[in-house]
Protein backbone atom coordinates (compact mmCIF):
# COMPACT_ATOMS: atom_id res chain seq x y z
CA UNK A 1 0.00 0.00 0.00
CA UNK A 2 1.09 3.66 -0.73
CA UNK A 3 0.77 5.61 2.19
CA UNK A 4 -0.27 8.93 2.29
CA UNK A 5 2.75 10.22 3.26
CA UNK A 6 4.78 8.54 -0.09
CA UNK A 7 7.13 11.12 -1.49
CA UNK A 8 6.34 11.26 -5.65
CA UNK A 9 8.01 13.07 -7.75
CA UNK A 10 4.87 15.24 -9.53
CA UNK A 11 5.15 18.63 -9.84
CA UNK A 12 6.35 21.49 -6.95
CA UNK A 13 4.71 21.73 -3.73
CA UNK A 14 2.57 24.86 -5.30
CA UNK A 15 0.86 22.79 -8.15
CA UNK A 16 -2.51 21.42 -6.91
CA UNK A 17 -5.86 22.06 -7.13
CA UNK A 18 -6.64 25.88 -8.29
CA UNK A 19 -8.74 27.23 -6.11
CA UNK A 20 -12.17 28.18 -7.77
CA UNK A 21 -13.83 31.84 -7.51
CA UNK A 22 -17.31 30.69 -6.10
CA UNK A 23 -19.74 32.04 -3.40
CA UNK A 24 -22.39 30.41 -1.28
CA UNK A 25 -24.92 31.62 0.99
CA UNK A 26 -23.08 33.48 3.47
CA UNK A 27 -19.92 32.40 2.83
CA UNK A 28 -18.71 35.35 0.39
CA UNK A 29 -15.06 33.37 -0.69
CA UNK A 30 -15.73 29.95 -1.52
CA UNK A 31 -19.74 27.95 -2.51
CA UNK A 32 -19.60 24.99 -1.07
CA UNK A 33 -22.24 22.36 -0.84
CA UNK A 34 -22.52 21.47 2.76
CA UNK A 35 -21.55 24.21 5.40
CA UNK A 36 -18.25 23.87 7.61
CA UNK A 37 -19.94 22.83 11.27
CA UNK A 38 -17.07 22.37 13.90
CA UNK A 39 -17.71 20.29 16.47
CA UNK A 40 -15.43 19.63 20.15
CA UNK A 41 -13.05 16.61 19.66
CA UNK A 42 -14.11 14.90 22.47
CA UNK A 43 -17.63 14.37 21.11
CA UNK A 44 -16.58 12.65 18.01
CA UNK A 45 -16.35 9.21 17.04
CA UNK A 46 -13.05 7.65 16.35
CA UNK A 47 -14.30 7.24 12.41
CA UNK A 48 -15.13 11.07 12.86
CA UNK A 49 -11.37 11.61 14.16
CA UNK A 50 -9.59 9.72 11.80
CA UNK A 51 -11.11 11.69 9.22
CA UNK A 52 -8.75 14.78 10.34
CA UNK A 53 -5.91 11.75 10.51
CA UNK A 54 -6.37 10.83 6.91
CA UNK A 55 -6.80 14.64 5.68
CA UNK A 56 -3.91 15.69 7.38
CA UNK A 57 -1.73 13.44 6.11
CA UNK A 58 -2.84 13.72 2.55
CA UNK A 59 -2.32 17.53 2.49
CA UNK A 60 0.95 16.80 3.98
CA UNK A 61 1.91 14.34 1.37
CA UNK A 62 0.37 16.61 -1.63
CA UNK A 63 2.95 19.06 -0.56
CA UNK A 64 0.28 22.13 0.64
CA UNK A 65 0.23 21.54 4.48
CA UNK A 66 4.43 21.98 4.03
CA UNK A 67 3.99 25.36 2.81
CA UNK A 68 1.76 26.71 5.15
CA UNK A 69 4.36 25.02 8.31
CA UNK A 70 6.96 27.01 6.85
CA UNK A 71 4.78 30.12 6.51
CA UNK A 72 4.01 30.46 9.85
CA UNK A 73 7.60 29.78 10.83
CA UNK A 74 8.61 32.74 8.96
CA UNK A 75 5.94 34.70 10.88
CA UNK A 76 6.55 34.07 14.63
CA UNK A 77 6.14 37.47 15.58
CA UNK A 78 2.77 37.91 14.93
CA UNK A 79 2.44 35.67 18.23
CA UNK A 80 3.34 39.17 20.00
CA UNK A 81 0.66 41.05 18.74
CA UNK A 82 -3.27 41.42 18.39
CA UNK A 83 -3.52 40.15 15.24
CA UNK A 84 -2.76 36.68 16.80
CA UNK A 85 -6.38 35.22 16.49
CA UNK A 86 -7.52 36.37 12.93
CA UNK A 87 -3.71 34.72 11.56
CA UNK A 88 -4.15 31.35 12.67
CA UNK A 89 -8.40 31.47 12.09
CA UNK A 90 -6.64 31.44 8.62
CA UNK A 91 -4.81 28.56 8.81
CA UNK A 92 -7.08 26.41 10.20
CA UNK A 93 -9.61 27.47 7.53
CA UNK A 94 -6.82 27.27 4.91
CA UNK A 95 -6.05 23.38 5.99
CA UNK A 96 -9.79 22.79 6.58
CA UNK A 97 -10.30 24.01 2.69
CA UNK A 98 -7.42 21.81 1.12
CA UNK A 99 -8.83 18.80 3.18
CA UNK A 100 -11.93 19.24 1.71
CA UNK A 101 -10.45 19.73 -1.63
CA UNK A 102 -9.76 15.98 -1.23
CA UNK A 103 -13.30 15.29 -2.41
CA UNK A 104 -14.96 11.66 -1.80
CA UNK A 105 -14.89 11.52 1.94
CA UNK A 106 -13.60 14.72 2.57
CA UNK A 107 -16.13 16.66 0.97
CA UNK A 108 -17.41 17.87 3.38
CA UNK A 109 -14.95 18.15 6.63
CA UNK A 110 -14.93 20.79 9.53
CA UNK A 111 -12.03 20.87 11.55
CA UNK A 112 -13.05 20.21 14.88
CA UNK A 113 -11.90 22.01 18.20
CA UNK A 114 -10.03 21.13 21.04
CA UNK A 115 -11.52 22.37 24.04
CA UNK A 116 -8.52 21.41 26.63
CA UNK A 117 -10.51 22.31 29.79
CA UNK A 118 -11.22 18.31 29.54
CA UNK A 119 -7.34 18.31 30.24
CA UNK A 120 -7.90 20.14 33.55
CA UNK A 121 -6.25 17.99 36.66
CA UNK A 122 -5.32 15.04 34.24
CA UNK A 123 -1.99 17.02 32.55
CA UNK A 124 -0.41 13.85 33.31
CA UNK A 125 -2.85 11.72 31.28
CA UNK A 126 -4.44 14.01 28.40
CA UNK A 127 -7.47 12.63 26.71
CA UNK A 128 -5.87 13.91 23.31
CA UNK A 129 -3.13 11.34 23.78
CA UNK A 130 -4.89 8.46 24.28
CA UNK A 131 -6.61 9.20 21.06
CA UNK A 132 -5.68 9.07 17.32
CA UNK A 133 -3.33 11.78 18.13
CA UNK A 134 -0.16 9.73 18.93
CA UNK A 135 0.82 9.76 22.30
CA UNK A 136 3.71 11.31 24.28
CA UNK A 137 7.68 11.58 23.16
CA UNK A 138 9.63 8.42 24.67
CA UNK A 139 12.52 10.32 26.23
CA UNK A 140 15.50 11.98 25.44
CA UNK A 141 17.51 8.83 24.70
CA UNK A 142 15.53 8.32 21.77
CA UNK A 143 14.77 11.78 20.66
CA UNK A 144 11.51 12.32 22.05
CA UNK A 145 9.67 10.19 19.01
CA UNK A 146 6.21 9.62 19.27
CA UNK A 147 5.59 5.82 18.68
CA UNK A 148 2.84 4.17 17.09
CA UNK A 149 1.56 3.40 13.29
CA UNK A 150 -1.20 6.61 12.95
CA UNK A 151 2.21 9.08 13.17
CA UNK A 152 5.54 7.24 12.35
CA UNK A 153 7.50 9.06 9.37
CA UNK A 154 5.71 6.67 6.74
CA UNK A 155 2.64 8.91 7.47
CA UNK A 156 3.77 11.84 8.85
CA UNK A 157 7.45 12.46 7.60
CA UNK A 158 8.75 15.12 9.03
CA UNK A 159 11.77 17.64 7.32
CA UNK A 160 12.49 20.26 10.16
CA UNK A 161 13.84 19.44 13.73
CA UNK A 162 15.82 16.68 12.93
CA UNK A 163 17.88 15.44 14.99
CA UNK A 164 21.76 14.67 14.16
CA UNK A 165 20.76 10.93 12.91
CA UNK A 166 17.92 11.53 11.35
CA UNK A 167 17.17 11.96 7.63
CA UNK A 168 14.99 14.62 6.18
CA UNK A 169 15.54 13.35 3.09
CA UNK A 170 13.91 10.11 4.65
CA UNK A 171 11.18 11.89 6.99
CA UNK A 172 12.28 12.53 10.52
CA UNK A 173 9.71 11.96 13.74
CA UNK A 174 7.41 13.79 15.29
CA UNK A 175 8.37 14.85 18.84
CA UNK A 176 6.60 15.48 21.80
CA UNK A 177 7.60 15.95 25.24
CA UNK A 178 4.98 16.09 28.24
CA UNK A 179 5.20 19.26 30.96
CA UNK A 180 5.78 18.17 34.36
CA UNK A 181 4.39 21.56 36.20
CA UNK A 182 1.80 22.51 33.52
CA UNK A 183 -1.66 22.61 34.98
CA UNK A 184 -4.60 24.08 32.30
CA UNK A 185 -7.90 25.81 33.30
CA UNK A 186 -10.65 24.15 34.14
CA UNK A 187 -13.88 24.96 32.71
CA UNK A 188 -15.57 27.12 35.10
CA UNK A 189 -11.97 29.29 35.41
CA UNK A 190 -13.05 29.75 31.66
CA UNK A 191 -16.13 30.84 31.64
CA UNK A 192 -15.08 33.51 34.36
CA UNK A 193 -12.67 34.76 31.59
CA UNK A 194 -15.05 34.97 28.65
CA UNK A 195 -17.82 36.84 30.90
CA UNK A 196 -15.64 39.35 32.95
CA UNK A 197 -13.17 40.66 30.07
CA UNK A 198 -15.55 42.58 28.31
CA UNK A 199 -12.68 44.71 26.14
CA UNK A 200 -11.14 42.54 23.44
CA UNK A 201 -7.17 43.26 24.53
CA UNK A 202 -7.51 41.85 28.20
CA UNK A 203 -9.02 38.99 26.51
CA UNK A 204 -6.56 38.04 23.51
CA UNK A 205 -4.06 38.43 25.87
CA UNK A 206 -5.51 36.10 28.50
CA UNK A 207 -6.31 33.57 26.13
CA UNK A 208 -3.44 33.87 23.85
CA UNK A 209 -1.42 33.02 27.42
CA UNK A 210 -4.28 29.89 28.17
CA UNK A 211 -3.24 28.25 24.91
CA UNK A 212 0.37 28.78 25.35
CA UNK A 213 0.50 26.30 28.13
CA UNK A 214 -1.58 23.78 25.69
CA UNK A 215 2.07 24.09 23.55
CA UNK A 216 4.24 23.93 26.26
CA UNK A 217 2.11 20.93 27.97
CA UNK A 218 3.36 18.91 24.65
CA UNK A 219 6.73 20.51 24.38
CA UNK A 220 8.21 21.02 27.36
CA UNK A 221 11.09 20.53 29.40
CA UNK A 222 14.57 19.82 27.33
CA UNK A 223 13.16 18.68 24.33
CA UNK A 224 13.56 21.98 22.23
CA UNK A 225 13.19 19.89 19.02
CA UNK A 226 9.24 19.45 19.94
CA UNK A 227 7.35 20.95 17.30
CA UNK A 228 4.83 22.63 19.86
CA UNK A 229 7.90 24.71 21.69
CA UNK A 230 8.67 26.43 18.18
CA UNK A 231 7.65 28.47 14.72
CA UNK A 232 7.23 24.78 13.59
CA UNK A 233 4.30 24.12 15.97
CA UNK A 234 1.94 23.14 12.80
CA UNK A 235 4.49 20.05 12.28
CA UNK A 236 2.22 18.13 15.26
CA UNK A 237 -0.90 17.60 14.50
CA UNK A 238 -2.32 18.84 17.83
CA UNK A 239 -2.06 22.50 16.94
CA UNK A 240 -4.75 22.75 14.09
CA UNK A 241 -7.30 21.71 16.49
CA UNK A 242 -6.31 23.52 19.33
CA UNK A 243 -6.31 26.90 17.10
CA UNK A 244 -9.56 25.58 16.08
CA UNK A 245 -10.50 25.71 19.33
CA UNK A 246 -8.65 29.13 20.16
CA UNK A 247 -10.96 30.50 17.08
CA UNK A 248 -14.04 28.62 18.87
CA UNK A 249 -13.76 30.73 22.39
CA UNK A 250 -13.15 34.00 20.43
CA UNK A 251 -16.36 33.16 18.66
CA UNK A 252 -18.19 32.33 22.14
CA UNK A 253 -17.00 35.39 23.89
CA UNK A 254 -18.03 38.07 21.16
CA UNK A 255 -21.28 36.18 21.54
CA UNK A 256 -21.70 36.10 25.16
CA UNK A 257 -20.81 40.12 25.36
CA UNK A 258 -23.06 41.07 21.74
CA UNK A 259 -20.31 41.46 19.66
CA UNK A 260 -20.74 38.93 16.78
CA UNK A 261 -23.71 41.40 15.28
CA UNK A 262 -21.00 44.07 14.72
CA UNK A 263 -19.75 44.22 11.14
CA UNK A 264 -16.30 44.30 10.20
CA UNK A 265 -16.77 47.72 8.14
CA UNK A 266 -17.54 49.00 11.78
CA UNK A 267 -14.77 47.79 13.79
CA UNK A 268 -12.73 50.98 14.20
CA UNK A 269 -15.71 52.10 15.92
CA UNK A 270 -15.68 49.57 18.42
CA UNK A 271 -12.25 49.25 20.79
CA UNK A 272 -13.94 46.74 22.74
CA UNK A 273 -14.18 44.53 19.45
CA UNK A 274 -10.34 45.16 18.36
CA UNK A 275 -7.57 47.16 19.47
CA UNK A 276 -4.49 46.75 17.39
CA UNK A 277 -1.25 46.71 19.97
CA UNK A 278 1.59 45.14 20.62
CA UNK A 279 2.61 43.26 23.79
CA UNK A 280 3.86 45.84 26.28
CA UNK A 281 7.07 47.09 25.92
CA UNK A 282 7.54 46.15 21.97
CA UNK A 283 7.00 48.75 19.24
CA UNK A 284 4.74 48.18 16.58
CA UNK A 285 7.24 46.93 13.98
CA UNK A 286 8.06 44.06 16.39
CA UNK A 287 4.62 42.54 16.29
CA UNK A 288 4.28 41.95 12.36
CA UNK A 289 0.58 42.75 11.10
CA UNK A 290 -1.87 44.18 13.69
CA UNK A 291 -3.85 46.56 11.75
CA UNK A 292 -7.24 46.10 10.53
CA UNK A 293 -6.21 46.56 6.76
CA UNK A 294 -2.85 45.36 6.79
CA UNK A 295 -2.51 42.22 4.84
CA UNK A 296 -0.70 39.53 6.18
CA UNK A 297 2.37 37.94 4.56
CA UNK A 298 2.17 34.75 3.47
CA UNK A 299 5.57 34.35 1.39
CA UNK A 300 5.80 31.35 -0.88
CA UNK A 301 2.29 30.37 -0.12
CA UNK A 302 1.07 33.42 -2.44
CA UNK A 303 2.60 31.63 -5.32
CA UNK A 304 0.82 28.31 -4.84
CA UNK A 305 -2.42 28.55 -6.95
CA UNK A 306 -4.66 26.58 -4.58
CA UNK A 307 -4.95 29.18 -1.84
CA UNK A 308 -7.08 32.24 -1.83
CA UNK A 309 -4.39 34.08 -0.23
CA UNK A 310 -2.18 33.45 -4.04
CA UNK A 311 -5.08 36.07 -5.07
CA UNK A 312 -6.35 38.47 -3.16
CA UNK A 313 -4.96 40.21 0.30
CA UNK A 314 -6.49 38.71 3.60
CA UNK A 315 -6.28 41.24 6.41
CA UNK A 316 -7.25 40.87 10.29
CA UNK A 317 -10.78 42.80 9.11
CA UNK A 318 -11.85 40.30 7.02
CA UNK A 319 -11.47 37.63 9.52
CA UNK A 320 -13.51 39.04 12.30
CA UNK A 321 -16.97 37.53 10.92
CA UNK A 322 -16.90 33.74 11.02
CA UNK A 323 -20.04 33.56 8.36
CA UNK A 324 -17.74 35.47 6.16
CA UNK A 325 -16.02 32.07 5.82
CA UNK A 326 -19.20 29.76 5.89
CA UNK A 327 -18.01 28.67 9.53
CA UNK A 328 -20.19 27.59 12.12
CA UNK A 329 -19.44 26.31 15.60
CA UNK A 330 -21.30 23.49 17.42
CA UNK A 331 -21.36 24.92 21.31
CA UNK A 332 -20.13 21.66 22.75
CA UNK A 333 -20.57 20.74 26.82
CA UNK A 334 -18.45 24.09 27.94
CA UNK A 335 -21.27 26.23 27.78
CA UNK A 336 -22.95 23.82 30.90
CA UNK A 337 -19.85 22.82 32.51
CA UNK A 338 -17.93 26.64 32.82
CA UNK A 339 -21.39 27.93 34.36
CA UNK A 340 -22.12 30.29 31.57
CA UNK A 341 -25.42 28.51 30.48
CA UNK A 342 -26.51 28.64 34.07
CA UNK A 343 -25.56 32.57 34.61
CA UNK A 344 -27.02 33.92 31.96
CA UNK A 345 -24.32 35.58 30.94
CA UNK A 346 -23.92 33.66 27.67
CA UNK A 347 -28.17 33.30 27.36
CA UNK A 348 -29.56 30.89 24.61
CA UNK A 349 -31.14 34.00 22.66
CA UNK A 350 -27.45 35.41 22.62
CA UNK A 351 -25.95 31.77 21.30
CA UNK A 352 -29.03 30.78 19.06
CA UNK A 353 -31.36 33.48 17.89
CA UNK A 354 -29.83 35.71 14.76
CA UNK A 355 -26.50 34.01 15.17
CA UNK A 356 -24.91 32.34 12.26
CA UNK A 357 -21.67 31.37 14.09
CA UNK A 358 -23.32 28.82 16.37
CA UNK A 359 -25.88 26.45 15.69
CA UNK A 360 -28.23 24.70 18.68
CA UNK A 361 -27.50 21.80 20.12
CA UNK A 362 -28.46 18.63 18.64
CA UNK A 363 -30.28 17.70 22.04
CA UNK A 364 -31.93 19.39 25.00
CA UNK A 365 -31.34 16.13 26.81
CA UNK A 366 -28.63 16.57 29.03
CA UNK A 367 -28.74 12.94 30.64
CA UNK A 368 -28.43 11.59 27.10
CA UNK A 369 -25.10 13.37 26.54
CA UNK A 370 -21.78 11.60 27.52
CA UNK A 371 -19.92 13.01 30.52
CA UNK A 372 -16.56 15.24 29.91
CA UNK A 373 -14.33 12.45 29.08
CA UNK A 374 -11.53 10.39 30.96
CA UNK A 375 -8.60 8.74 29.02
CA UNK A 376 -10.59 6.67 27.07
CA UNK A 377 -8.09 3.33 27.16
CA UNK A 378 -5.48 4.05 24.59
CA UNK A 379 -5.57 0.74 23.60
CA UNK A 380 -9.35 0.76 22.72
CA UNK A 381 -9.57 4.04 20.61
CA UNK A 382 -6.06 3.03 19.10
CA UNK A 383 -7.42 -0.12 18.15
CA UNK A 384 -10.09 1.48 16.36
CA UNK A 385 -7.64 3.58 14.53
CA UNK A 386 -5.68 0.96 13.38
CA UNK A 387 -8.98 -1.13 12.57
CA UNK A 388 -9.93 1.65 9.68
CA UNK A 389 -6.37 1.52 8.30
CA UNK A 390 -6.32 -1.70 7.82
CA UNK A 391 -9.94 -1.64 5.95
CA UNK A 392 -8.34 0.70 3.87
CA UNK A 393 -5.42 -1.36 3.20
CA UNK A 394 -7.60 -4.25 2.34
CA UNK A 395 -9.82 -1.91 0.18
CA UNK A 396 -6.76 -1.15 -1.38
CA UNK A 397 -5.53 -4.46 -1.74
CA UNK A 398 -8.95 -5.85 -3.24
CA UNK A 399 -8.42 -2.89 -5.84
CA UNK A 400 -5.27 -4.16 -7.14
CA UNK A 401 -5.90 -7.78 -7.54
CA UNK A 402 -9.38 -6.18 -9.89
CA UNK A 403 -6.76 -4.46 -11.68
CA UNK A 404 -4.33 -7.22 -12.21
CA UNK A 405 -7.71 -9.13 -13.88
CA UNK A 406 -8.38 -6.79 -15.66
CA UNK A 407 -4.88 -6.56 -16.99
CA UNK A 408 -5.04 -10.18 -17.79
CA UNK A 409 -8.10 -9.98 -19.90
CA UNK A 410 -7.05 -6.65 -22.17
CA UNK A 411 -4.79 -8.78 -24.55
CA UNK A 412 -8.09 -11.18 -24.63
CA UNK A 413 -10.49 -8.19 -25.42
CA UNK A 414 -8.67 -7.01 -28.62
CA UNK A 415 -7.89 -3.54 -29.92
CA UNK A 416 -10.83 -1.51 -29.21
CA UNK A 417 -11.19 -2.37 -25.66
CA UNK A 418 -6.96 -1.58 -25.27
CA UNK A 419 -8.04 1.89 -26.63
CA UNK A 420 -11.27 2.19 -24.09
CA UNK A 421 -8.86 1.18 -21.42
CA UNK A 422 -5.79 4.03 -22.27
CA UNK A 423 -8.71 6.33 -22.04
CA UNK A 424 -10.39 6.08 -19.18
CA UNK A 425 -6.91 5.42 -17.38
CA UNK A 426 -5.61 8.92 -19.20
CA UNK A 427 -9.12 10.42 -17.54
CA UNK A 428 -8.07 9.01 -14.45
CA UNK A 429 -4.98 10.34 -14.37
CA UNK A 430 -6.04 13.67 -15.21
CA UNK A 431 -8.37 13.59 -12.75
CA UNK A 432 -5.94 12.47 -10.12
CA UNK A 433 -3.33 15.31 -10.90
CA UNK A 434 -6.10 17.82 -10.54
CA UNK A 435 -6.92 16.60 -7.52
CA UNK A 436 -3.52 17.25 -6.21
CA UNK A 437 -0.92 14.73 -6.97
CA UNK A 438 2.15 13.29 -4.27
CA UNK A 439 4.56 16.02 -4.59
CA UNK A 440 7.95 16.58 -3.60
CA UNK A 441 8.78 17.70 -0.24
CA UNK A 442 11.72 20.17 0.32
CA UNK A 443 13.85 18.40 2.21
CA UNK A 444 16.52 21.07 3.52
CA UNK A 445 17.28 20.74 6.63
CA UNK A 446 16.08 24.00 8.79
CA UNK A 447 17.29 25.20 12.17
CA UNK A 448 15.70 24.65 15.44
CA UNK A 449 13.18 27.77 15.88
CA UNK A 450 15.01 30.23 18.25
CA UNK A 451 11.89 32.02 19.72
CA UNK A 452 9.65 30.06 21.72
CA UNK A 453 6.13 31.09 20.19
CA UNK A 454 2.60 29.83 19.85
Amino acid sequence: MMHFSALVLFGSLCVGNVFAEQVLGSNIYVEEDCNRIRRPLHELDTKDLMLYVDGLQAIRANGKYQEMVETHHLHTMIHRGSSFFFYHTFFVWEVETQIRALGGKFKCFSLPYYDWTIEADREQDPWILNSVFGGDGTGSDHHHCVQGDLWNIERWPLTNLCSFDENPDVGCCLKRNLGQDIHLSTAEHMGDLIAENEDFRSFEQQIAYEHQMVHWLFAKEDCIACAMATGYSPDDPIFMVLHSGVAYLRALWATCHGYQTVAASELDEHPECYVAACQPGLEDDECDVIQLDEPYEFDNMKTCDWTIASRMDVTPRMLWDFKDWGVKYSPGDLMKRSGLEASGACSNEKMFQNNPWFIPPESDDDDKKPAPPGPPGKAAVQADAQSIVQVEETMTSHAASHSNILYIAVPLLGMMFVVGFAFVYKAYQSKKDEKGAYALIDTEQNDYGTVIVA
